[in-house]
């Protein structure tokens, strides 16, 4: 048994090390979001070579699958190659591989196909060129050069230490390559299935499987629930819509690559600021230097990321070093040393394209293990990154629940038991957190507003009664983790992702509706309204 280690006993104990560390980091991980308890869980499990190597060959073998039935008996490479070729680049524009677009092409030969792909393609290939051109332009350098000024000799060693730190992890990570994949496991619950159920109920159906999409009637007949629930509009689009049901065969591709960056908008299924070839390109060229890496989710059967469900980018943050006290455009520094290197976590940007929260979840979990692991305090976007709307700084907060309370500075008294009471309001406001610490020991006597943040979920919060609750901007799908009694008012406004109003709490006043656009989508009432129960005001974002 020894033969794998190489024969060498000290070798053995290095990789046993080695994996028991490993085990430790995704054990904190999912001890840091709570566990296998959470409501939203997803978790990836690395792909290995062989496994990518297949999805591959698979990918190649349906598109020699889907233009065969077209070819004539008798078909020379040439055609067959062209109509390869030409189903590539259907897929790449995100057009169907069926009849209608394949027959009549390839039934006009191999000499028009290839006319046809280009014209397809030249989009594309106009983006491949302009990454060509800025990459044999770009300068060398560590990601900072576009900073004009003379920096502090000091605060520019501070920066390339911990920029090389950086490089050393990903490159740890990525083992040279520029993609990895990893498989999706979704054990979330979906906050949607509680009122499917009940509907179902009420028209004396049974759930069969909520997933496949079948209900039984009472004499244990299959009907799908589609067909059911057509006379509840909204709840229909939300089960068809549902990401729960479709949490199969997904896969997750972390990369470093410049044009999967580029292309991060860049002719997909959905728009940002980075839609023109020239802006897609050059803030690609900046943030993979400067250590952004992004987080694809695609369907197993398209391993080249030619048409991804959705995205999210991991952006550093740097630690910030109270010795330099950095201004907008200029610096001061204290009489303190610089640290030799500043700690680095990798933060999640809002979801693009489909919003799928155990996706989310998992690459939050994803971040925690390799990167953020036991580093606390404040955290700033590294410069070379692109912030658009989203946090130029961070706060991670620490696990232990007396340190967490005087970070946020709340006024508390802890008791003999261990537990904590605050003694006024619980202020979370604004950090960035993507996770709530562990709450349930401490009792609020004020309210808790933890809005303008990135919480799934408001697990971690105390479940005991509050005065009120301000959840407003954050990615809430549900309520789930809410204290069971808000007395005055809680406040749900600008979830754009918010599929129910499961794990509600009792209020005296509840705000509502997404209204960043468009303020007249607000609204209060004494019910706890959602989605379900009035779509016009949460239109959210569209989903691919």
């Amino acid at each position: 048994m020894w033969s794998i280690f190489k024969g060498d006993a000290a070798s053995a104990a290095a990789v046993a090390e080695e994996t028991e560390e490993k085990q430790e980091l995704a054990d904190h991980a999912n001890t840091a979001f709570g566990g296998g308890e959470t409501f939203i869980h997803g978790e990836i499990t690395r792909l290995g070579k062989d496994a990518v190597d297949a999805l591959h060959a698979r990918f190649q073998q349906d598109i020699q699958d889907a233009v065969t039935p077209f070819l004539p008996a008798e078909c020379g490479d040439d055609l067959r190659q062209a109509a390869k070729d030409y189903a590539i680049a259907l897929v790449r524009t995100r057009q169907k591989l069926n009849k209608k677009n394949l027959q009549p092409a390839i039934e006009s030969g191999a000499a028009s196909l290839k006319d046809k792909t280009k014209e397809m393609l030249h989009e594309l290939d106009s983006l491949t060129a302009e990454l060509q051109k800025q990459l044999e332009g770009k300068t060398a350098g560590s990601g900072y050069d576009s900073y004009h000024y003379k920096e502090n000799e000091a605060l520019q060693a501070q920066k390339e230490a911990t920029m090389q730190a950086t490089k050393e992890k990903i490159e740890a990570l990525f083992d040279g390559s520029e993609r990895v994949y990893f498989k999706l496991s979704d054990y979330s619950s979906s906050p949607l299935e509680p009122y499917v159920l009940e509907f179902l109920e009420s028209k004396g159906y049974a759930m069969q499987d909520y997933a496949a999409g079948y209900a039984v009637d009472t004499r244990k007949n299959t009907v799908k629930i589609g067909k059911i629930l057509k006379d509840n509009p909204a709840l229909l689009k939300a089960f068809t819509e549902d990401p729960y049901r479709s949490a199969d065969n997904l896969t997750v591709v972390m990369t470093r690559s410049y044009e999967d960056l580029a292309r991060a908008s860049y002719g997909r299924g959905w728009q940002s600021c980075r839609s023109g070839s020239y802006s897609a390109v050059s803030n690609a060229i900046s943030e993979i230097d400067t250590g952004v890496i992004a987080a694809y989710l695609i369907s197993d059967k398209d391993p080249d990321i030619h048409n991804p469900l959705g995205r999210i980018n991991l952006k550093p943050y740097d630690e910030i070093d109270p010795a330099a006290q950095q201004g907008w455009l200029d610096k001061t520094f204290s009489k303190n040393e610089l640290k030799p290197v500043l700690q680095t976590i990798y933060m999640s940007f809002n979801p693009i394209g489909l919003h799928h929260p155990g996706f989310v979840d998992a690459v939050n979990r994803f971040a925690e293990e390799h990167f953020n692991h036991g580093k606390a305090g404040e955290f700033r976007l590294r410069q070379g990154c692109e912030s658009y709307q989203e946090f130029r700084q961070r706060t991670r907060l620490p696990e232990d629940t007396e340190e967490m309370l005087k970070a946020v500075n709340a006024k508390y008294k802890k008791h003999w038991d261990g537990s904590f009471t605050v003694k006024g309001d619980l202020v979370l406001k604004g950090l960035g957190l993507s996770h709530l610490p562990d709450l349930s020991n401490v009792k609020v006597e004020g309210g808790i507003d933890v809005s303008n943040n990135k919480l799934l979920t408001l697990e971690g919060l105390p479940q005991t009664p509050v005065k009120w609750l301000d959840a407003s901007f954050n990615l809430l799908i549900c309520f789930k983790g809410a204290p069971p009694v808000v007395h005055e008012t809680f406040n749900y406004q600008d979830n754009a992702y918010l599929q129910t109003t499961y794990g509600k709490p009792q209020a005296k006043t509840y705000k509502y509706g997404n209204g960043r656009r468009d303020p007249s989508r607000h609204g209060e009432s004494h019910e706890c309204i959602g989605p379900l129960e009035k779509p016009a005001n949460f239109p959210g974002f569209k989903r691919t």
